[in-house]
């Protein structure tokens, strides 16, 4: 996408014309919202119905308008509006807004009608915004094609550095609603013809835009969107994800309303976090984080501090904080020394820090004192203000309020910290703290948790960016299967162990019971005896573990006769140390992802894995390891048992990476499961292999971007 296809979405719009102008409400609110933001272009109404309306004049045709026009925005039915696609075009319109629906969301009929008027417009190079979508709003040049109410007396949008792209028209009024600082607002519809990754590129190059916010249901350009993803990276655009899909319900839902297939969540959603995209978990985090990344500060450690005036909800603030992955760390010795000094009757030092009904000394000044101490501890990355201050208080609770509110705002003059002051409960701000902190620029966050996650998104933000200057991102093309898959079980799956550096204990293929105790004897008992051919051998009788002797091996052999294997594998038996499991898959969209987790007979029941994206690096095969609590509990050693061999694990992940980027167009999936974890210095075992092969064509081999 060339950015100037999309200039009418930056630049000024020096006209618009609306087809099907009437007295609806959509067309009503439109019109309101594009007179009330002061929209300086001509706006024509065209209806052949009406001479006029509200007062405008209400031209019959198109044609009849006789001036260039920039969009033209289409309320009529989808039959209709083929036609005035047609002649949009030829009136050198450069882009066509439908907010209506019964497009391609609707059904086959629809799906025709939709491509038909695609068509139509590629004829003259003129985009298609929607359909079945709410418009859009730029706060910049005033241009608002947009069907829902933004007229609110009472909290009237402001300017800011937040723009969002929505596939919700709800979700998106929702935002609108908050008291975030908007820039440029997309409800994309079905997503016709211009795709969310349009509208994330645009952003990211876009000078009046900080920070952006996703509503997503459905990605329908994976390539395209990773690049337009790749450059917010590059300009230093935090991505804030809310994205449907967790469940099977949600899925269907998001199929429903966008006609779009959602993909599966957590390969999408481990994806984009590598490049870069901060999810949250509803709309409330989403407002919040983007409070938090509007500032321009990044804390110098992940760590965070609060004066509260309740130890009541210091001690609700730090189990929930444990919940969200904050650490609010005890204050440095010499910050400690300080307060000692000047408020000893606060001690002991905690943190949060209850700043209320100790001291001898007026709150206004202790407030002051411990904001200035907090900033000023290494320990500390970011310093807040957690204490209530609702709408309707009175002078007297002001007073008491919005003097740490002050403080703060003073505080933000000597500091470099990112600053907070949020609220333990939901209702809206005090007006009056709230213009002391907007004029400082400093989040006012409703609610403990919602301030928590806003934090924690800062820190990830933080995270990615140290990252990306490390290391490169891998982006895969969009890849095609064109036959089905073949399953290479023990033999063609254990050439790929070798050939990849995957370690297996001594084995043999073997197609007689006297081969078998043959091989046995020569490998030394116990061993193991595991049919050949099947995939899930554990769950059929297809495995017998631990056979001490010939009779032992026999009596396994003859019970395995009924599974009609071709043949059965005699393997030595590792009994020492831990079953995982280590495999790759290659998500049609996104390429190569790496599954690591809890192995052996209990991996479906368990589903304690964690996934990660090309390239393994060490450090992030470690981090894997150390995200599944109990398993890394049991690597170091739990309750007497020695500790396992840590290093090997790391590099059979890294080879799993390396493996997973040279071979997934050929070898789609690739299961060591399990992958047994010796006791330290005895390395990894691959006691069983999987590999899916597939005929695959491709636009294009991955790419690295960075």
């Amino acid at each position: 996408m060339k950015g100037q296809e999309l200039e009418a979405l930056l630049h000024p719009v020096q006209s618009v014309a609306i087809f099907g102008a009437n007295y609806r409400f959509a067309c009503q609110i439109m019109m309101e919202n594009l007179k009330n933001f002061g929209f300086k272009g001509d706006m024509f109404l065209v209806n052949p119905k009406y001479d006029e309306i509200n007062g405008m004049k209400c031209y019959h045709t198109l044609q009849e308008i006789g001036k260039p026009i920039d969009v033209v925005v289409g309320l009529v039915n989808p039959y209709l509006m083929m036609e005035v696609t047609r002649v949009a075009g030829e009136m050198g319109a450069k882009l066509l807004v439908i907010p209506g629906g019964g497009y391609g969301e609707s059904g086959p009929e629809g799906k025709r009608i939709q491509n038909s008027i695609l068509e139509e417009a590629a004829k003259t190079g003129m985009r298609v915004f929607g359909p079945n979508c709410m418009g859009y709003i730029n706060m910049h040049n005033q241009f608002t094609p947009y069907i829902g109410t933004l007229h609110r007396p009472k909290r009237p949008l402001r300017k800011g550095p937040v723009s969002i792209v929505s596939q919700s028209g709800s979700v998106l009024d929702a935002f609108i609603a908050s008291r975030l600082g908007l820039s440029r607002i997309y409800s994309t519809g079905n997503e016709a013809d211009l795709k969310m990754s349009d509208y994330v590129e645009v952003l990211a190059k876009d000078p009046e835009t900080s920070i952006i916010i996703l509503y997503i249901e459905a990605i329908r350009n994976h390539e395209h969107f990773l690049k337009a993803l790749d450059l917010c990276g590059k300009y230093r655009k935090p991505v804030i994800a809310l994205k449907t899909g967790k469940t099977q319900k949600s899925s269907a839902m998001a199929n429903a309303h966008s006609g779009a297939l959602a993909g599966d969540y957590k390969v999408e959603k481990h994806v984009l976090k590598e490049h870069g995209v901060i999810f949250v978990n509803d709309i409330d985090e989403a407002v919040a984080a983007a409070q938090m990344l509007s500032q321009p500060y990044l804390p110098p450690k992940n760590t965070l501090s609060a004066i509260t005036v309740s130890g009541g909800q210091a001690g609700i603030a730090l189990d929930l904080a444990e919940e969200y992955g904050i650490d609010f760390p005890e204050l440095s010795t010499e910050i400690q020394q300080e307060l000692q000094n000047e408020l000893p009757e606060l001690a002991p030092f905690s943190n949060p820090l209850d700043a209320w009904g100790k001291s001898k000394k007026e709150f206004s000044e202790v407030s002051k004192t411990c904001l200035e101490y907090l900033a000023k501890d290494h320990n500390i990355g970011i310093v807040s203000v957690a204490i209530d201050a609702p709408i309707g208080q009175g002078d007297h609770e002001f007073s008491f309020t919005g003097t740490p509110a002050k403080h703060l705002a003073q505080l933000r003059k000597n500091t470099d910290k990112p600053l907070v002051y949020f609220a333990h409960i939901h209702t809206e701000f005090d007006p009056r703290v709230l213009s002391i902190l907007d004029e400082a620029g400093i989040p006012a966050i409703q609610g403990t948790r919602n301030a928590l996650a806003a934090c924690r998104a800062l820190f990830q933000y933080k995270a990615f960016l140290a990252k990306r200057e490390k290391a490169p991102i891998y982006s895969v093309n969009e890849i095609t299967f064109e036959e089905q898959r073949i399953l290479l079980h023990d033999d063609g799956g254990r050439k790929l162990l070798e050939d990849n550096g995957f370690p297996s204990p001594p084995e043999k293929v073997v197609a007689s019971i006297d081969e078998a105790i043959e091989i046995s004897e020569r490998i030394g008992y116990p061993v193991v005896l595991k049919a050949q051919g099947l995939a899930h051998k554990s769950d059929v009788g297809g495995v017998a573990l631990n056979l001490q002797n010939a009779k032992e091996l026999r009596e396994a052999w003859n019970s395995m006769i009924s599974l009609n294997s071709p043949n059965y594998l005699v393997q030595a038996m590792i009994n020492d140390g831990f079953e995982t499991i280590l495999s790759y898959k290659t998500d049609s969209r996104y390429g190569p992802v790496v599954i690591f987790g809890l192995g052996g007979i209990y991996t479906e029941l368990l589903k304690d894995v964690v996934l990660a994206v090309p390239p393994i690096t060490t450090e992030k095969a470690e981090k894997m390891v150390q995200s599944i609590e109990a398993l890394w509990k049991i690597v170091h050693g739990y309750r007497g048992k020695p500790p396992l061999d840590l290093e090997e694990l790391l590099d059979a992940i890294v080879k799993m990476g390396n493996m997973a980027e040279k071979h997934y167009e050929e070898i789609v999936e690739f299961e060591i499961n399990p992958l047994r974890v010796r006791t330290k210095g005895k390395g990894v075992m691959a006691l069983d292999v999987l590999a899916s092969v597939k005929q695959t064509s491709s636009i294009k081999a991955g790419t690295l971007i960075g």
